[in-house]
C-alpha cells in the first residue's frame, strides 16, 4: 500500500503521468483564464467493476463544452481511464475529476483520482450552512454549467466559513434557495415524499439530484421541485444536500439556527439512508 500523499494518479491528453510533475504551462491563456468545465465524483470499485453515473457526468461535460465554446469533443474512454488510475494510485475508494479546456490548449484534457474523505464521518457531522449575499446575475448563464472559473462560489464559501459554516446556500432575490456551492438542496416533506427546488437555468443541474429525482418514486418516495423559502427549511422535518462525491449528508443548521430534527426524527432519517441506497444503486460511487 502507497503512502497517503502518494495515492493520487493523473491522465492528460492520452496517457498516464506522474501526479507529481508539473504539467500545466502559466503562459496557457486558457488555463489562466479558466476558459474551460470540469465534473467531479466518487469512484467505487467492487468485484462488479468500478461505479460512477460516467455517461451522465460526460452528457452535462458535453453540454458545458457546446455552450462554452470549447470546440470539438475529444475521444476517450472514461471508465476504462478511471479503473487505469485507480489501479495506479493504488485504491478502490476515490474523488474523481475531469477537467476539458478549449481547443488548443496545453494540457486540454485533464483526469485525476486522489483519496477521499471519510463520507460516513461526513454524513454523520451534517453541515452547517450559511446563506450567501451574493448573487448571478439573471441572465448570466454559467450557474448551468460546471465551470473552471468559479470565483463567486469559491468568494460565497469563504464567506460561510468565515461566519463559523462550512457551506454557503446560494438564493434568489426572493430569498429562496437555489443550491449551495458544491451541492442541491432537499427537503423531506413527509416521511414518502421530499422535495428540490426547480432549476430554472439558475442552478446547476445536478447528476446526483436528477438521479435521486429518477430513482426516488420507483422506491416509492414521491418528489416535487417547487420554490423553497428560508421559512420551509426551517420547519421542515429535515434538509439535505446532494452531490455526486458525497452522495447525501444532511443539514445541521441554517444561519445558526440549528434545525431541530437533524438527530432526532427517525422517519426523516429513514428517508436519507433510503435516498442514499437509491442513488447507489443507481450506479453512483458514493
Amino acid at each position: 500500500m502507497k503512502p497517503p500523499a502518494e495515492q493520487r494518479a493523473l491522465w492528460i491528453d492520452g496517457r498516464f503521468v506522474d501526479p507529481s510533475l508539473p504539467h500545466v504551462s502559466p503562459f496557457d491563456v486558457a488555463w489562466r483564464s479558466g476558459h474551460g468545465a470540469f465534473e467531479s465524483f466518487s469512484l467505487r470499485r467492487d468485484p462488479e467493476g468500478v461505479h460512477a453515473l460516467f455517461d451522465a457526468h460526460l452528457t452535462r461535460l458535453r453540454a458545458a463544452a457546446v455552450a462554452l465554446g470549447l470546440g470539438s469533443w475529444p475521444s476517450f474512454d472514461l471508465s476504462s481511464i478511471c479503473e487505469g488510475l485507480l489501479d495506479r494510485a493504488s485504491l478502490d475508494v476515490a474523488r474523481a475529476r475531469v477537467s476539458l479546456h478549449r481547443e488548443g490548449a496545453r494540457p486540454r484534457l485533464v483526469i485525476s483520482v486522489e483519496e477521499g474523505e471519510d463520507l460516513v464521518a461526513r454524513r454523520a457531522r451534517g453541515v452547517r450552512l450559511a446563506t450567501s449575499p451574493l448573487r448571478f446575475g439573471r441572465d448570466d448563464p454559467t450557474p448551468g454549467y460546471k465551470c473552471e472559473g468559479r470565483v463567486l462560489y469559491e468568494l460565497a464559501r469563504a464567506d460561510a466559513v468565515e461566519r463559523g459554516a462550512d457551506e454557503a446556500l446560494l438564493v434568489d432575490e426572493s430569498g429562496a434557495a437555489l443550491e449551495t456551492t458544491r451541492a442541491s438542496i432537499f427537503i423531506v416533506d413527509t416521511p414518502r415524499s421530499i422535495a428540490t427546488p426547480p432549476l430554472r437555468g439558475r442552478s446547476l443541474p445536478g447528476v446526483a439530484r436528477n438521479a435521486l429525482l429518477q430513482a426516488a418514486p420507483r422506491g416509492g418516495i414521491e418528489v416535487a421541485e417547487r420554490e423553497l423559502g428560508l421559512a420551509t427549511l426551517l420547519r421542515a422535518p429535515l434538509v439535505f444536500l446532494s452531490n455526486a462525491v458525497v452522495g447525501i449528508e444532511p443539514v445541521r443548521s441554517i444561519d445558526g439556527s440549528l434545525l431541530p430534527n437533524v438527530d432526532h426524527s427517525l422517519e426523516a432519517r429513514k428517508v436519507l439512508d433510503q435516498c442514499l441506497q437509491l442513488l447507489r444503486r443507481s450506479g453512483m460511487g458514493c
